[in-house]
């Protein structure tokens, strides 16, 4: 799908995957679509209707599209989704091994889901920044119990460094640190990700938490006969 405009055509380099209604994971239908500003020098931004294919839902939403600023000669231009409306909210689902032993991280993740589904998409950021602390500082006391007052006064970043054995869990915290760190300060320093990318580092350690402890439980609940 494209759009004319300046004198070329702009890709719409992504649809919804999914209804932000239903919150159904299908692909929608296409309706319309029309340019709502124009500039050559800040870009295009395009609203394009959709349609919901699920039996149960068929509602219609609009999905925002922005390009930057004309890109240099030999790019490409191309629309990304910035926002879905109308949105509704949906309560996230966490593990009752991971609410058992962080509470905090489903109230603060259930919030930030909110605050996103109401277009406060800086106000979420900081939410999910928060909900990361709590996960990893959660689950650095469960494994080391003894040092829980040395988790809680620590900053993130050194829990992870020094309370984070397993590889996967690292990494992925690590990361999602860096882009929670670009939601709560001044200056970003990866402007190349954005908020779905803290949101799937988020989701990604969650997982590997999530494994980590089930597999505590089945070494610690079933011995050899």
């Amino acid at each position: 799908m494209t759009i004319k405009q300046f004198g070329r055509f702009y890709d719409f380099a992504e649809r919804p995957d999914a209804c932000p209604i239903c919150h159904t994971s299908l692909v929608p239908s296409f309706v319309e679509k029309r340019i709502i500003s124009a500039h050559k020098h800040h870009g295009l931004v395009v609203e394009a209707v959709y349609q919901c294919p699920s039996n149960t839902c068929s509602r219609l939403f609009i999905a925002t599209y922005c390009t930057p600023a004309e890109p240099p000669l030999g790019h490409k231009p191309e629309l990304r989704i910035k926002r879905l409306q109308p949105q509704t909210f949906k309560k996230p689902e966490v593990p009752h091994e991971i609410s058992r032993i962080s509470p905090r991280y489903l109230e603060l993740l259930s919030q930030s889901a909110h605050a996103e589904a109401l277009g406060l998409s800086e106000v979420a950021g900081m939410g999910y920044r928060k909900a990361l602390e709590f996960l990893v500082k959660d689950y650095a006391t469960y494994k080391w119990p003894d040092k829980s007052d040395d988790i809680k006064s620590q900053s993130l970043t050194r829990v992870i460094n020094n309370y984070l054995d397993t590889p996967k869990i690292k990494q992925c915290a690590e990361r999602a640190a860096w882009l929670g760190n670009d939601e709560s300060h001044y200056v970003r320093k990866h402007d190349s990700h954005d908020l779905k990318d803290l949101k799937n580092l988020l989701e990604l350690t969650k997982s590997w938490v999530l494994h980590e402890i089930q597999t505590d439980n089945y070494l610690k609940g079933l011995n050899k006969a």
